[in-house]
C-alpha cells in the first residue's frame, strides 16, 4: 500500500532517483558530510582571521590615539586597515574562509578578507571591545 502510494507520488521518474539513492547512500551522504566538515573549518578559519584582525585594528587605534567616540563620529576610518597578508599569514591555517551564511567556501586571499571582513566592521568590533574592558576594570575598583 505504501509503495504503491509513494510511486503514485513521485512518478517513474521519482522512483528512479529514490531507488539511485537508497543504492547509494553511503557515498552521497558521506560526500554530504564532508562538504559540511569543509564549510565548518573554513567557518572557524575565518572567525580566526578575524579576532586577529580585530586585535590588529585595536593596535592601529592605539598607535593613532584614536578614541572610541572620536572614531565612531568620523565618516571616513581614522586608521589605514589591517595588514592582510600578513594577518593571513598568522592565523589561517586552512586555504578557505566561509561566512555564517555561506553555501560555499572562498580561498583565504587578501580581497577576500576584505569583501568578508570590511574596515568599519572591524573598526566597530574593536571599539566595542575596548568599551567592554574599560567597563570591566571600572567594576573591578
Amino acid at each position: 500500500m505504501v509503495r504503491e502510494l509513494v510511486r503514485y507520488m513521485l512518478g517513474p521518474s521519482g522512483v528512479r532517483v529514490l531507488e539511485f539513492y537508497i543504492a547509494n547512500s553511503v557515498p552521497i551522504n558521506g560526500l554530504i558530510v564532508l562538504y559540511a566538515a569543509l564549510l565548518l573549518l573554513a567557518r572557524y578559519n575565518l572567525r580566526r582571521i578575524e579576532s586577529l584582525a580585530v586585535r590588529h585594528v585595536q593596535q592601529q587605534l592605539d598607535a593613532a590615539g584614536v578614541s572610541p567616540a572620536a572614531a565612531a563620529a568620523r565618516k571616513r576610518p581614522p586608521i589605514p586597515g589591517p595588514a592582510w597578508p600578513e594577518i593571513l599569514a598568522q592565523g589561517s591555517r586552512f586555504p578557505f574562509v566561509a561566512g555564517a551564511k555561506s553555501w560555499y567556501p572562498r580561498p583565504a586571499r587578501p580581497d577576500t578578507m576584505e569583501r568578508l571582513l570590511p574596515l568599519h566592521e572591524l573598526i566597530r568590533q574593536a571599539l566595542a571591545e575596548r568599551t567592554a574592558a574599560s567597563q570591566t576594570t571600572d567594576t573591578d575598583e
